[in-house]
């Protein structure tokens, strides 16, 4: 949607630490977004999917879980 704001920060790897979205970086994407625009790429409601999900392979992990500024590990 946003190609030439995210190709820059790409391409500026030192500047940005090598992140190319954070959420302040996305929050300026969207706040510039016309409604007209992103009605163009994110469709709502967005279309019923015509086939069915296949999954070929899930791992389970053990990760701690980040939920309202706390650390949970599950």
């Amino acid at each position: 949607m946003h190609a030439d704001l995210f190709k820059v920060r790409k391409t500026h790897k030192r500047k940005y630490h090598g992140t190319l979205y954070t959420r302040k970086a996305v929050e300026l994407a969207l706040q510039t977004t016309e409604a007209t625009h992103f009605k163009q790429f994110y469709p709502s409601p967005p279309p019923v999917p015509t086939a069915a999900v296949a999954f070929d392979n899930v791992t389970c992990t053990h990760n701690s879980l980040f939920i309202a500024g706390k650390i949970w590990g599950l």
